[in-house]
């Protein structure tokens, strides 16, 4: 078993599976968050489970026909409904994240023939980049290069220089 922690545990997100310890270390406040849904690395079980000696019940919907009994109606129903709030708050997670993903994104297409800058990341491919003790205030951008070939949607041939 590989030892994981959420991501809950790493921003300090509180859940209702969280774990609060508070304390002093050198009269300074601490506060330490523990994700009871993940599994800690010395005991290999997750604190919930080595607390009560079984895992937290999850929120998933056992049931899926309508119950006699009231109360137990009631708490299906209120099941779904946070189901339903969750995957919907999910949605719209993703949905920001895509978003701000894609901002700066634009689609790019050249022809054979066009004239396009190559961009190389810092410190790598250094047979097109000259031999500089500081590479931090070197070019991102290299070229003019003439497009020879068009390979697929984002992919082109260059005509490069023939020392590189």
């Amino acid at each position: 078993m590989n030892p994981t922690i959420s991501c809950n545990a790493l921003a300090g997100i509180t859940t209702p599976q969280t774990i609060k310890i508070e304390g002093q270390i050198k009269k300074k406040k601490v506060i330490e968050l523990i994700d009871s849904g993940s599994i800690h690395n010395s005991i290999l079980l997750t604190p919930f489970m080595a607390l009560y000696g079984y895992q937290p019940p999850s929120i998933t919907s056992y049931l899926r026909e309508n119950s006699k009994v009231q109360a137990v109606q009631h708490h299906i129903e209120h099941q779904q409904k946070v189901l339903q709030f969750l995957k919907d708050n999910l949605v719209l997670t993703q949905n920001r994240m895509k978003q701000q993903a894609y901002q700066h994104r634009s689609e790019r297409s050249f022809d054979v023939g066009d004239w396009v800058f190559l961009r190389l990341k810092p410190y790598k491919k250094m047979y097109l980049k000259q031999a500089k003790k500081d590479n931090k205030l070197s070019p991102k951008y290299y070229g003019p290069y003439k497009v020879l070939q068009k390979i697929g949607t984002m992919v082109y041939k260059l005509e490069l220089p023939a020392a590189s």
